[in-house]
């Protein structure tokens, strides 16, 4: 039963996702039947016209920026020293890589949000002096034979930002935030309780914060930026790819905190509809 559960999931989370193709041929398909049904017709012009305005919103950075703000939480950056609270740990969650092969050669490129939360590890990295640094993330690309794990190409990208190698510490295993936890705690060991700094993006931190405290540790949450920074003279209201596969982030992270919460995988403070 759970495993049939599980595989629902799992086709949803590619099904409902504004910014896969799995989406987008379901709606395109569910349009022509209404338009060639004798029955329904007439609300044929009517779905179109909710479906391009609804998908152009998405696709607009302004909208996407928008439902960012208003499900993230307000998690900030953190700015000063003072802020580590006795942490000595940041642990750098994955989004996601890709390995690209030709024969015998294979080259590991991270997702951009992958790029974007390591890119805020250095940055806490320099700021707070030595720390130790956990990327973390196993293999996310499936459909490429003998994938890497996403926590080396995160490696690639950190000591190009002057983060020593030694201060690096590798999970290659987990391919969720779940067994991202489990994986954390198990490398923390004796120190599972010590507070460490957690960096992902503001839409996945909140999920985030509640798995890692039911598993029994202190993160302190350090939020990555959404997104790259844009060109002051980009246009706010034209629709980006960027933007839908923001707003795509958001919607999959609402449907994540769901499937979580009713697994009992968070922790008790925020499964009770408490926040941070």
């Amino acid at each position: 039963m759970t495993h049939a559960i599980d595989s629902a999931a799992a086709i949803l989370k590619l099904a409902l996702r504004p910014g896969s193709v799995s989406f987008v041929v379901i709606v395109l398909a569910l349009g022509v039947l209404l338009t060639w049904s004798r029955r329904l017709w007439r609300v044929a012009p009517f779905y179109w016209m909710l479906l391009l305005v609804c998908y152009a919103s998405l696709a607009t950075p302004v909208v996407s920026e928008w439902l960012v703000d208003q499900t993230s939480g307000g998690f900030a950056r953190i700015e000063r020293p003072a802020d580590a609270h006795g942490a000595h740990t940041i642990v750098v969650l994955g989004s996601g890589s890709r390995t690209i092969r030709d024969g015998s050669q294979a080259i590991d490129i991270p997702m951009p949000a992958t790029v974007i939360r390591t890119m805020e590890g250095a940055r806490l990295y320099h700021l707070l002096g030595t720390p130790t640094v956990i990327l973390s993330g196993g293999v996310t690309d499936r459909d490429t034979p003998d994938a890497r794990p996403e926590s080396e190409s995160m490696r690639g990208v950190i000591v190009r930002l002057d983060v020593p190698a030694e201060r690096l510490v590798l999970e290659s295993v987990s391919t969720t935030t779940r067994t991202e936890a489990d994986a954390v705690r198990a490398l923390l060991g004796a120190h599972r309780t010590d507070p460490i700094f957690l960096v992902t993006s503001p839409m996945h931190m909140r999920r985030s914060l509640a798995v890692f405290e039911a598993a029994g540790m202190k993160p302190i949450p350090a939020a990555a930026p959404f997104s790259s920074d844009r060109s002051p003279a980009a246009c706010r209201w034209c629709p980006t790819r960027d933007a839908l596969e923001l707003s795509d982030a958001v919607v999959y992270e609402q449907f994540a905190w769901l499937y979580y919460w009713a697994h009992g995988w968070l922790a008790p403070a925020e499964s009770d509809g408490g926040s941070k």
